[in-house]
């Protein structure tokens, strides 16, 4: 746990915040030396919001599913990268724009069909939209979208997020 939340603070504070903070510091052209202690007291801070928001996940999931199914849920989210990771290193043609929305859509169909009925099914949120569907459409329940049935929720889930994803990448 301490390890990968110091590997999770390190990449959120160096990709979102750093330039940010740096962004900000140009704009108000004063010296950097403090910098650094910005730098460490995000890290922290980061480290801490991490494991509190992971605790209280758990704590909110953790009777109705197992560590194995939070673990394919988390696997699925990181798995999210891949079209654009693979698309960056050997498709000429792919391009930020395409990477960005793909990415967009497939974490908002991976949203949908995966950690807000576990949500659900644990009884933090209250929706009917389990068994009638988004907006009351039947193709919009989660696990059955568009009317494909018969995979287990991981499997719909992986399906259609990463699907998404690629075409929208393509």
């Amino acid at each position: 746990v301490i390890v990968s939340s110091i590997a999770l603070s390190i990449t959120l504070s160096n990709n979102l915040f750093v330039p940010l903070v740096v962004n900000a510091e140009l704009l108000q052209r004063t010296g950097t030396p403090a910098l650094p202690r910005r730098l460490i007291g995000i890290r922290r801070l980061s480290i801490a919001v991490i494991i509190l928001l992971a605790f209280a996940y758990y704590r909110i999931i953790g009777e109705t599913y197992s560590l194995v199914s939070i673990g394919l849920l988390s696997f699925l989210a990181v798995a999210q990268f891949a079209p654009a990771l693979v698309g960056g290193l050997y498709w000429r043609l792919g391009n930020k724009k395409g990477a960005l929305w793909g990415l967009i859509l497939g974490f908002l169909t991976w949203a949908f069909t995966l950690p807000l009925p576990t949500l659900v099914e644990a009884g933090v949120l209250q929706g009917t939209f389990m068994e009638q569907g988004l907006f009351g459409i039947a193709f919009l329940r989660p696990y059955s979208l568009l009317g494909m049935d018969g995979m287990s929720q991981f499997s719909h889930a992986a399906f259609w997020s990463l699907g998404l994803n690629t075409l929208v990448y393509v």
